[in-house]
C-alpha cells in the first residue's frame, strides 16, 4: 500500500453494565475527518502519534498523556498530526448513561458537560488506558468498577452540572434544542431550507447564516450527522443495512455506506459485526 493512501484499523466493543457504551480502539494512516457531530459524549485519547482537530475555531492537538473530551452536538473534526498516522482509544458514553451517572454522584438530575475539550491529567490517562486494555477481562466486575471510578474522577475535577452557557450569536440554545428534536422525529423526511427557516420565521439566509454560527456547520451536514448516530443505534439493534438506510432519510444503502464511512471511516457491516459479536 503506498504510503500516502488513506488506511484504518478499528474495533468496537460493548461494556457489560453500561447500556450503549462503546469502547473503540482504531487507527488511522491518511484519513481525514469533516466536521460533524454527536448525539452521545466523546472521550478520547491517543497513544501512538498525534491527532489535530478542530473545536470552536480552535485548532488542537492530541498527542499522548492527554484527553479530549467532546459534549454531545459539539461540533469538530479530525486527522492525523504531522506523519497523519496514530492510534486512538474512544468512549462513546449516550446521554442516557451520563444521566444515570450524575445521579450516582448525588446530583440534582442536571446533566454534566464536560469543560473540555482538552484534558491533561496523568492519573485520568493511565487508567483509561487501562480500561480499555482490560476490557477482554472474562470478568467484567473489574472494568464495570474501573470505569464508573473514572467518570466520577473525570466529571467532578473536568465536568460541570446544568445547561453550558451559549457562546455564539446564531440561533438561541431553545431553537437548536427544538430544530434537533424535529429533525430526529423526522429524519426519513425530504427537508428543505424554506421550510426550516420558516420553522423560526427567519428568511432562509438569516436561518443559514444564524445556524452556522451557532454551530460551525450548515444544516444538511448537521441532518447527515443525525442520520448516521441513529443509523448506529439501528446496527446495533441487528436491523437489515438497506432498512436502516431507509428508517433514517438516505437514498439508499450506498448513500448510507458512503455517509458512516465518511463519518467513522467503517462500513457500517464492519461495524455491525463488531458490536454485536
Amino acid at each position: 500500500m503506498a504510503a500516502n493512501t488513506p488506511s484504518r484499523h478499528i474495533e468496537h466493543q460493548s461494556l457489560p453494565g453500561w447500556p450503549g457504551l462503546e469502547l473503540v480502539r482504531a487507527h488511522y494512516s491518511g484519513f481525514v475527518f469533516d466536521r460533524h457531530v454527536h448525539l452521545d459524549y466523546h472521550i478520547g485519547l491517543v497513544d501512538q502519534g498525534a491527532q489535530a482537530f478542530m473545536h470552536k475555531g480552535q485548532r488542537l492537538i492530541l498527542s499522548p498523556g492527554s484527553l479530549s473530551t467532546f459534549n454531545p452536538d459539539e461540533v469538530h473534526d479530525g486527522a492525523g498530526h504531522e506523519s497523519g498516522d496514530y492510534q486512538v482509544r474512544l468512549i462513546r458514553l449516550p446521554m442516557e448513561a451520563m444521566a444515570t451517572l450524575g445521579e450516582q454522584l448525588g446530583g440534582d438530575g442536571r446533566l454534566h458537560f464536560f469543560k473540555g475539550p482538552m484534558v491533561a491529567d496523568p492519573i485520568l490517562y493511565q487508567g483509561l488506558l487501562q480500561l480499555h486494555n482490560q476490557q477482554h477481562s472474562p470478568e467484567p466486575l473489574a472494568a464495570q468498577s474501573h470505569m464508573l471510578l473514572l467518570m466520577a474522577h473525570l466529571l467532578l475535577r473536568h465536568g460541570e452540572p446544568g445547561l453550558k452557557p451559549a457562546r455564539h450569536q446564531g440561533l438561541s440554545r431553545f431553537q437548536l434544542a427544538d430544530l434537533k428534536g424535529y429533525l430526529l422525529a423526522h429524519l426519513d423526511s425530504k427537508h428543505n431550507l424554506p421550510a426550516l427557516a420558516e420553522r423560526y420565521q427567519l428568511s432562509q439566509y438569516q436561518f443559514l447564516r444564524q445556524f452556522r454560527a451557532a454551530t460551525g456547520i450548515t444544516p444538511h451536514a448537521y441532518l447527515t450527522s443525525l442520520r448516521v448516530e441513529a443509523a448506529r443505534q439501528h446496527l446495533k439493534s441487528g436491523m437489515l443495512i438497506k432498512d436502516v438506510a431507509a428508517a433514517v432519510g438516505f437514498f439508499d444503502q450506498s448513500h448510507l455506506v458512503k455517509a458512516f464511512k465518511r463519518h467513522y471511516n467503517l462500513p457500517p457491516q464492519s461495524y455491525q459485526q463488531q458490536i454485536c459479536r
